[in-house]
């Protein structure tokens, strides 16, 4: 049963009458999810807790609705930090289930229409003065966090020594809106168009932090997919750059992982840091392998 809070909360945000409200189940994120009608339309609705800082970066993502991306269109912050966001609702079907039966075709459509998506959001540019310094501190605490914890994954000492020494000489490119979570999962096929959506883990960066997925952390049989994205989001001018970061970044997101895992679920990570070292060559090609096979 619905409470009245959380009743008023939705209303005001939505600054509407509920017509209907269910319960949405599924997913790892602490939010309380609803599928809710309003004015006659169908919303997502999440309820979690929030900061003023992560209101205004929704505020930000919002002036991109109505495009491909799923976004909030209403989102406020209420006493107790409680974060409401309401977003359209998209009917469709899983991107990662519509790969298992695609053709070679479908597969380039859905590849260039991620692609364009994903230029969209990254074309969202953000001063930030202090991403240097705050990205040294990320590097600088994973590693001693992996220590602490004695996680044993495959090159544990190598992957920390490759995001130290590369850290020293980085130099940020344009940051701008990222996703952080782009695989499969959270793009919705609806009548051959897709939608990405699930923006929890989004806030700002650069725009090659947002494939870690996609080249390194992903399922094999989301390869092709993967080709076809970075095809054609690439070009010929930001290839070398693109690799460089993609690969520092794919480290350093493999590294958290792996505590987040051993957090959460008390297990050591294995498969993406084995197949990190073997697509890398032990950190001497900046490269994965099966971008030239595929």
């Amino acid at each position: 049963m619905v409470s009245q809070e959380v009743y008023e909360i939705i209303s005001q945000t939505a600054k509407s009458k509920i017509e209907t409200l269910d319960n949405v189940t599924g997913g790892l994120s602490d939010a309380i999810k609803y599928k809710a009608k309003i004015n006659g339309d169908f919303w997502m609705v999440k309820i979690f807790v929030g900061t003023p800082l992560r209101l205004a970066w929704y505020k930000e993502l919002s002036k991109l609705s109505g495009g491909a991306m799923a976004v909030p269109e209403m989102c406020q912050l209420f006493n107790e930090n409680k974060l409401c966001l309401i977003t359209p609702w998209i009917e469709g079907e899983s991107l990662e289930k519509k790969l298992v039966t695609a053709t070679k075709p479908e597969i380039a459509n859905y590849g260039m229409q991620a692609a364009d998506i994903l230029n969209t959001l990254h074309s969202v540019l953000v001063s930030d003065n202090s991403y240097i310094e705050r990205l040294i501190n990320r590097v600088n605490n994973v590693c001693k966090t992996v220590e602490e914890m004695n996680l044993t994954f495959p090159k544990r000492d190598d992957c920390c020594q490759f995001i130290k020494n590369s850290i020293k000489e980085y130099a940020a490119e344009d940051i701008c809106l990222v996703h952080r979570d782009i695989r499969p999962e959270n793009f919705i096929v609806n009548n051959g168009k897709l939608f990405l959506f699930d923006f929890d883990n989004g806030g700002i960066g650069e725009a090659a932090s947002d494939f870690a997925y996609l080249t390194t952390m992903g399922a094999k049989e989301h390869l092709s997919f993967s080709k076809e994205v970075l095809s054609n989001y690439l070009s010929d001018n930001n290839k070398q750059v693109f690799w460089d970061k993609n690969l520092f970044y794919s480290t350093l997101q493999v590294m958290e992982y792996a505590i987040w895992k051993w957090q959460i679920k008390g297990k050591q990570v294995y498969f993406q840091a084995d197949n990190l070292i073997k697509q890398y060559n032990d950190f001497k090609s900046n490269i994965p392998a099966w971008w030239k096979v595929i």
